[in-house]
């Protein structure tokens, strides 16, 4: 299907001329930096530099696409990291073959050759950061390339997207400040309504979904509890704890068990195919590299998604800093290792997601469902509405837009429904309140029952409060 075919979505020759000798310009200066930098490198002039640059960029245009396809199951195994180093080999094997370059020894070789590639693709991300036709020219053009011929349908398909985490009220103020404003113009527009609903006792992802997929949410008292019978905690995002959970909630005729994906989710509703889904992680259900094989081939992806964690992982500390700075309170302390799991929920996953689901609507399954785990993610250490928060709300927001408008050429058309499973409240954690965790106190509660003489603690009286 040619690039005319997605909806909204037009190549500018203008822009791509303009974005293509902007890569040159900066291939052929890093080219002539390499030279004053490396004793072993000689270049030409600057006129070399420049005709070099044009080179690669005429291999990547033509050459990367081919070779691409021969090694894509490699490419996505390695997510990608395979196609920097195919590239690399591509733009070497180019510049050993220029006779206005002297390179002395491999060492001198492979600091250009992977300089040059990480660059040129670097900078081919950068520029199209902000632009959604760049986004859809790299990754809706090539999932509906690679899909070929499939079955058109008049019978809609469904496409749950769900927001973890995110209350009714912060979503209404959200719809107000500009930090939702795609959901926000389907509600004012009037083709959509916002509805409010309350969850059962168990007010989490886990009970939530099991109902929601399953039918079914029996016994599931909290996130994670302790089963005395097993003499072990469940933890519902504990991969082969979701697995029993889910052996007990299914009964084979999940919410998507009808040729449905699940993407991203705790529980997979009997999917047919499942991906980053914590109930299936440890077993192979579907074509899973094939479901964003697409995206991850292309150094585009690879290095637009780097970038991007990289920038994530700054944010995270640069907020958290900023909190204690302005003795913000209430604020939890944020370590450096939580800033790579955020950097995961809000750029690595979601990228993984948002690929796969289209990828599922390009093949015209009737039923998808994903969860967006960013919101609630950043939202449990900074604060539900701190603005840090807000703005990764309004980067998934933006996320739910673009999966609605590659819906448009999908083979079948699509009905949204974007639900949240549970909100949040703003408030302190038990050591912060009372200068204890929780557990300290239950633990020296035990022992200093355990430790009295059993006469004693028959007529000792029971505290009134937790924080007696």
């Amino acid at each position: 299907m040619s690039d005319h075919s997605l909806p909204g979505v037009t190549r500018k020759p203008s822009r791509l001329l303009a974005h293509g000798l902007v890569v040159v310009l900066i291939d052929a200066g890093a080219l002539v930096a390499l030279n004053w930098i490396l004793p072993g490198f000689l270049i030409d002039g600057f006129t070399a530099a420049l005709l070099t640059a044009l080179a690669i960029g005429l291999l990547n245009a033509f050459v990367w696409p081919v070779l691409a396809r021969f090694t894509l199951r490699l490419t996505v195994l390695t997510l990608g990291l395979f196609g920097l180093i195919l590239n690399t080999l591509i733009v070497g094997v180019a510049m050993l073959s220029m006779p206005w370059l002297h390179i002395d020894g491999i060492f001198e070789a492979v600091v250009i050759t992977v300089s040059i590639a990480v660059i040129t693709s670097l900078v081919s991300a950068l520029l199209a950061i902000d632009e959604d036709s760049s986004w859809y020219l790299n990754v809706v053009r090539g999932q509906l390339r690679r899909r070929g011929e499939v079955e058109h349908s008049e019978v809609p398909g469904v496409v749950y997207l769900e927001i973890d985490g995110l209350a009714h009220d912060v979503l209404r103020r959200a719809f107000a400040n500009g930090n939702a404003p795609t959901l926000a113009s389907w509600v004012r527009e009037g083709s959509y309504d916002l509805n409010r609903w309350e969850t059962d006792w168990s007010s989490q992802t886990g009970a939530c979904q099991a109902g929601i997929l399953h039918g079914n949410n029996h016994d599931m008292p909290a996130f994670r509890w302790w089963e005395k019978d097993l003499n072990k905690a469940i933890v519902t995002n504990h991969p082969r704890d979701a697995a029993e959970i889910e052996r007990r909630q299914s009964d084979g005729n999940g919410l998507l068990s009808n040729d449905g994906a699940s993407r991203a989710n705790i529980l997979s509703g009997d999917a047919t195919s499942s991906m980053l889904t914590m109930s299936t992680v440890l077993e192979r259900r579907g074509k899973i590299g094939h479901d964003y094989a697409a995206y991850f081939a292309k150094p585009y992806a690879v290095l637009k998604t780097g970038a991007f964690t990289m920038i994530e992982i700054l944010k995270e500390r640069r907020a958290a800093s900023k909190q204690v700075g302005d003795n913000v309170e209430p604020r939890i302390h944020r370590s450096r290792t939580y800033a790579i799991m955020r950097a995961w929920a809000t750029v690595i996953q979601l990228d993984l997601q948002i690929s796969a689901v289209i990828g599922d609507m390009l093949a015209g399954r009737p039923v998808i469902y994903t969860t967006f785990l960013a919101y609630d993610e950043v939202a449990h250490h900074s604060g539900i509405e701190r603005p840090d928060t807000m703005l990764t709300l309004r980067m998934v927001d933006r996320q739910i837009a673009r999966v609605v408008k590659a819906s448009q050429v999908a083979p079948r058309p699509y009905r949204f429904i974007v639900l949240s499973d549970h909100g949040q409240s703003q408030g302190m954690t038990f050591l912060d309140r009372y200068g204890i965790t929780l557990e300290d106190l239950v633990s020296s509660l035990s022992r200093a029952k355990a430790s009295r003489p059993r006469s004693e603690a028959k007529t000792t009286p029971r505290p009134t409060s937790t924080h007696q």
